[in-house]
């Protein structure tokens, strides 16, 4: 396997950041080379205020981006093959210690743009202490196809030492 990454990011103007990035992957040898690709592009706007930011952005992975890297991204735990994700996405720190960030996205097939689903995931974060934080995740994928919706929950305990 061959892998290639590209990234560039930085300031666009005050407070006003974006992050693009691609990864080449491919096979090669045994008369059956394959090749894919991912991209990905996101602005973040950090406003002055308890740390919130907001950021919107879109990733696009060619067909066969899963059977070559062997990565799936989804909340779903489906491959990430052949399809665009729009999302936005919200963070913030309220108070010192605490961290709470909602992310939404659009899963559309990129062949002919079907919708195939949308995810929900949000998090909260508390740090105890210096050493010790407790965080609880939760994600909701609402799929076009009834059998394939999804909820995932967790919590989630570090220590440091």
């Amino acid at each position: 396997k061959i892998y290639g990454t590209l990234s560039l990011n930085g300031p666009l103007v005050e407070n006003l950041y974006h992050n693009t990035h691609g990864i080449f992957a491919g096979i090669l040898g045994d008369g059956t080379e394959q090749f894919a690709g991912l991209a990905s592009t996101m602005l973040s706007y950090y406003f002055n205020y308890r740390g919130l930011v907001a950021n919107a952005g879109i990733t696009y992975a060619s067909k066969d981006f899963q059977t070559v890297t062997g990565t799936s991204g989804l909340v779903t735990g489906d491959p990430w093959t052949n399809l665009f994700l729009p999302s936005v996405s919200v963070s913030m720190l309220p108070i010192t210690s605490l961290y709470v960030a909602v992310e939404t996205n659009v899963v559309l097939a990129a062949e002919d743009m079907e919708y195939a689903g949308a995810g929900l995931a949000g998090v909260v974060s508390y740090q105890l202490f210096s050493d010790v934080a407790l965080s609880v995740n939760a994600s909701h994928f609402f799929a076009k196809q009834e059998d394939a919706k999804y909820t995932q929950i967790s919590i989630k305990a570090a220590i440091s030492f």
